[in-house]
């Protein structure tokens, strides 16, 4: 009991004080702790002390145990001097041997507090792990990246098309296409639609490490095909059929043939009458030929022949050259007897299908040329003649402002064609996408062909005012014809 408190009051006392009184207590003789004493005699550490007038006074030895007892117990602190035998003297808070031991209770305290925290923490940790677990694992998923699929919306068939998917994700990604059936891979595909009809494309995104984080998109791909009427079927004209002509005529080295309103009128009347009745052939139902039509219309020839054809021709050339295949035909295109031609064009019904009749006429007119019998004959007096009005000319009068009425028809079908023609580019253009060098390249192709197309509307169109023209100056002569007639009429009644 009374070591406690000395303790008590020793705290009180300064460190170095505390080990001279206590080199002082009994058991230690001549500066030696006795009651201290190990066995351990390698090892002898020395503490200096000193009283309370400040004189210095030498304790020890004492082993390694016994000085960490006094530290530990306060008799002395780390800032107290000792030495190891007749070495130097030093802290002895610098002696490595005695390091450990300077943890003091309140630092112990502070740390069996972390510990404590330290397995509270753990505690939580195991308790929540499955479900920290699971949400970590939810957290490294790779998310379903956000998809654009890029392509044309529209298309022609036989034609390329570029489609492409990109998605906002830095994931190595793998993308899978579905084009009605047919499976693609890869960021970019090229596909051709055969025919013309209604497309899905499917495609499908998602990462590489994570099948199961799909994105999909779909798309309607409309594909038409690309026919514009006026770009595979040319408008049929009489005007064009006598320019091949004359122009085969010139690689075998004859004279163009000069276009007669008479022979006009004949091949008219044989077109008219084989669309009405269906038939194709050189001598009508009622026995009727192109040289009746001649008779009939006062047109005084001594040659007269004629072509004939019907079919879907798509060009003024492939007409001509279907006669060229004709041995025929191709005699009569290349006559050197001939010098003038008619040419009609119509369009019909022939067993069940729409065709388009075509003749050719060719004739020479003889050295005089008759009064038509079918109007009023001469009048002759002496030294007076009244000449009527041709007949033939009032018939191609009539035949060729049937003529001009059908080549309007003719023209307002190409214009509503070329209408339609700018719309499905305009369309196509607005569908394409733009690193698409292949469609951009059909779009110049497109605009090319509209062009074509357009310039023979004028052609026709040019073709149309001057038949207007011609008739318009028949009709001028006719009714000069008619108007002199009449004053020779008068004339001879005085």
């Amino acid at each position: 009991m009374r070591m406690m408190v000395w303790r008590f009051r020793s705290s009180l006392l300064p460190p170095s004080k505390v080990i001279h009184r206590l080199c002082k207590k009994d058991g230690v003789a001549n500066g030696r702790w006795d009651g201290m004493k190990e066995n351990n005699n390698q090892t002898e550490w020395f503490i200096q002390a000193s009283d309370d007038r400040g004189v210095a006074s030498l304790c020890g030895p004492f082993s390694p145990n016994q000085i960490k007892a006094l530290l530990k117990t306060g008799e002395i602190t780390n800032r107290t001097l000792i030495r190891l035998d007749d070495g130097p003297w030093q802290p002895l808070r610098d002696v490595p041997v005695f390091v450990g031991v300077f943890l003091n209770p309140v630092f112990c305290a502070l740390c069996s507090v972390v510990v404590l925290l330290g397995g509270l923490v753990i505690a939580v940790l195991i308790n929540n792990y499955p479900r920290m677990f699971s949400r970590a694992a939810s957290l490294t998923v790779p998310a379903a990246p956000a998809l654009t699929l890029n392509g044309p919306t529209t298309c022609i068939a036989g034609k390329s098309a570029l489609y492409s998917a990109t998605a906002d994700s830095t994931l190595p990604l793998t993308i899978d296409w579905d084009v009605h059936g047919v499976k693609y891979s890869g960021g970019t595909i090229d596909v051709t639609f055969p025919v013309p009809g209604t497309y899905t494309i499917t495609t499908t995104a998602y990462p590489t490490a994570d099948p199961n984080s799909k994105t999909t998109r779909t798309i309607t791909v409309t594909v038409s095909q690309y026919v514009v009427r006026n770009l595979l079927h040319e408008i049929l004209t009489g005007a064009a059929v006598i320019a091949v002509t004359n122009t085969a005529r010139a690689i075998e080295g004859l004279p163009p043939l000069v276009p007669n309103p008479h022979l006009n009128a004949i091949a008219e009347a044989r077109t008219r009458d084989m669309s009405d009745k269906q038939y194709l052939a050189r001598t009508s139902s009622t026995g009727e030929q192109a040289t009746t039509i001649a008779k009939r219309l006062g047109y005084s020839y001594n040659f007269l022949v004629e072509n004939i054809a019907a079919g879907n021709f798509s060009t003024n050339r492939m007409l001509v050259d279907g006669w060229m295949q004709n041995p025929v035909y191709k005699k009569n295109i290349l006559s050197q007897e001939a010098q003038e031609i008619g040419v009609a064009v119509v369009k019909g019904t022939l067993k069940g299908k729409d065709v388009s009749y075509a003749v050719q006429i060719f004739g020479r007119q003889s050295a005089t040329v008759p009064v038509s019998q079918s109007l009023a004959g001469t009048i002759n007096v002496p030294g007076q003649t009244c000449v009527p009005p041709s007949g033939s000319l009032l018939t191609d009068i009539e035949r060729g402002k049937s003529e001009v009425v059908s080549m309007f028809e003719q023209s307002e079908r190409m214009q509503k064609d070329l209408s339609e023609e700018k719309k499905t580019i305009s369309d196509y253009q607005k569908s394409d996408s733009r690193s698409d060098l292949t469609r951009r390249q059909e779009i110049i192709e497109m605009n090319a062909t509209y062009n074509e197309n357009r310039g023979r509307y004028k052609r026709v169109m040019a073709d149309t005012n001057a038949k207007r023209a011609a008739i318009n100056a028949l009709v001028v002569k006719y009714n000069s014809m008619v108007k002199t007639y009449q004053v020779c009429q008068r004339r001879v009644s005085r």
